[in-house]
């Protein structure tokens, strides 16, 4: 997955900064994700019986890790597919997550990791400190 990349270049950005991994209890526990789902219009002699089962399931899906804590919030925005904040232990359980989505094969991901103000400022003041301000 594209994605995956760009998270584990985070987290070593943030090893670096910090001299630790994120979720070895210097950041938060888990880490948050802001996941923007864009879902692929087929085209217009798709089976609609079946897209409306997979998009059923995929609301399912969605319902169920929220009722788990794993998905924080999922809205829907002014295009086909959503935006949720996934809070999980690492990337690689975000990647079973997001693959196991029934709408998975349909949909495009862009995926950035997320930090709180207060560890955005640690990091920050990691970063001053290792400048000499």
């Amino acid at each position: 997955m594209a994605y995956a990349v760009a998270v584990s270049k985070h987290q070593k950005d943030c090893e670096a900064l910090l001299g630790c991994r994120p979720t070895a209890g210097r950041l938060a526990k888990n880490m948050k994700f802001l996941v923007i789902e864009r879902a692929v219009i087929p085209t217009p002699h798709a089976n609609m019986k079946e897209r409306l089962k997979v998009v059923t399931a995929h609301y399912d899906y969605l319902a169920d890790l929220q009722k788990k804590g794993k998905v924080l919030h999922h809205s829907w925005v002014g295009f086909p597919g959503g935006v949720s904040i996934f809070d999980v232990k690492d990337n690689y359980e975000l990647d079973l997550l997001v693959a196991g989505a029934p709408r998975y094969p349909y949909c495009n991901y862009e995926i950035q990791p997320l930090l709180t103000l207060e560890d955005a400022r640690k990091c920050l003041d990691l970063m001053k400190a290792k400048e000499g301000e």
